[in-house]
């Protein structure tokens, strides 16, 4: 028995799909059955190619039907949803590729069930595969994942998922001492309030969608000081990109304000498990702006 089976063992949860061996389920009423084996699934509607017909069909609108024939319609679109949700659900955890993980760590229930209510109704790959990172992330350590967080991704829209990674593509990390000074540098760029990020696609509208969706806090003036020391190589990333940048002669240990967005709790929660990329245009002004700022070089 594999560890998602003793999860759901568990938790007491069975599924239409469970196992290899064959399983036959007949439901029947009015004259009308449904069969299930394994693997297959007989008089189901698959949900694909969603045309004004085929939601006809499974709406049970495309003919004329009396109680009988609705009883139908509906026990076909419920089947239909069973396998549309078992199928997601065994692709995220196949990508989750629980088998590896040497410590499997006790998961909490509610926040299986949330995980499981959530990745059921996903066909997206891109966010399967978060998902997946999600729950083996959780099994590793638990309590790495929020509800909050759970919730977020759920309702996020294709376009805020490609803005969020815009904004951890040119997010500023130390990685050797974790989160606490993980944020976006918007100094180089002017203010966010006044699409100074707008060239690099992260215009005041785009920002305030993150905001809106959980990702990105409140104060788009937010700021902090960095203490540069002197004669001393500062390992960090921008996106996916380590920079070692060195001091110079000139350089200055003054410390300005400079001007920061953060991520919220979440936000940072989702951050991890993205495929952070590079956005070389935002990098290079960053190097320009430090270059400038403390006289520091690569």
């Amino acid at each position: 028995m594999n560890l998602i089976e003793k999860i759901f063992e568990k938790l007491n949860i069975s599924f239409i799909w469970k196992g290899n061996s064959k399983k036959v389920v007949k439901q029947s009423g009015n004259g009308f059955q449904i069969q299930q084996e394994q693997n297959s699934v007989t008089n189901v509607f698959q949900i694909q190619n969603l045309t004004v017909t085929k939601i006809e069909e499974l709406a049970g609108t495309d003919t004329p039907q009396d109680a009988s024939g609705l009883l139908r319609s509906a026990g076909q679109r419920f089947i239909a949803e069973q396998q549309t949700k078992q199928e997601n659900l065994k692709a995220i955890v196949a990508k989750a590729d629980l088998a590896v993980i040497t410590d499997p760590q006790q998961v909490d229930q509610d926040w299986f069930l949330k995980w499981m209510e959530i990745s059921q109704t996903v066909s997206r790959e891109n966010v399967q595969a978060i998902l997946a990172k999600i729950l083996s992330g959780e099994v590793k350590k638990a309590g790495s994942f929020s509800l909050r967080a759970l919730d977020i991704l759920k309702n996020l829209s294709k376009q805020e998922l490609e803005l969020f990674q815009i904004f951890c593509d040119i997010s500023f990390s130390v990685p050797q001492i974790g989160d606490d000074l993980t944020c976006v540098i918007s100094e180089p760029f002017g203010s966010p309030g006044q699409n100074g990020m707008q060239s690099i696609g992260l215009n005041y509208g785009n920002l305030a969608a993150l905001q809106d969706a959980g990702l990105i806090q409140g104060d788009l003036n937010s700021w902090r000081q960095f203490h540069i020391p002197q004669m001393l190589q500062i390992p960090f990333t921008i996106g996916s990109t380590l920079y070692n940048l060195k001091t110079t002669d000139e350089t200055t240990t003054t410390q300005p304000k400079i001007k920061i967005l953060n991520f919220t709790s979440a936000g940072l929660e989702l951050r991890s498990v993205l495929n952070i990329g590079t956005k070389t245009e935002y990098n290079s002004k960053f190097l320009e702006w430090v270059n400038g700022q403390w006289k520091m070089i690569p």
